[in-house]
């Protein structure tokens, strides 16, 4: 029928604006959060974090301040994998696929284990990749 496929046209239609409204606002709320010296790149679904010249530590506590901007802001949690240079790749695309690595490593054992409360160290990101 013409009205059920205009009608799940439309729904389709709001969701992807939706989505869109949402991550132009996590992104202009993590662009706020992070320093000038740092980077943020869209990448797919999810935004890639640079934290130049920052250690473990550091990066660890701008991930915690971004999650605790983003929370606060628009409610909502986001999932972060972590990659460093050069312990755990020395490539931008290495860094990438290491932290999407962790992320999914992450999600998976979130999933199994039914623990909302999960933060591991695998879950922050530093040079880096945020989903």
């Amino acid at each position: 029928d013409e009205n059920i496929e205009h009608s799940i046209i439309m729904k389709d239609l709001q969701a992807m604006m939706l989505k869109r409204f949402i991550q132009a606002q996590l992104a202009n709320i993590i662009s706020d959060s992070i320093r000038d010296t740092d980077l943020i790149v869209q990448e797919g679904n999810g935004f890639a974090l640079m934290f130049p010249e920052t250690n473990a530590d550091e990066a660890a506590k701008l991930i915690e301040y971004v999650r605790d901007a983003v929370n606060k802001q628009i409610h909502v949690d986001i999932q972060v994998g972590r990659a460093q240079f050069p312990d755990n790749a020395i490539t931008l695309n290495g860094l990438f696929q290491e932290a999407q690595n962790r992320l999914e490593n992450a999600q998976n054992h979130k999933t199994m284990d039914n623990d909302d409360n999960l933060n591991t160290e695998s879950d922050k990101v530093n040079k880096n990749r945020v989903s």
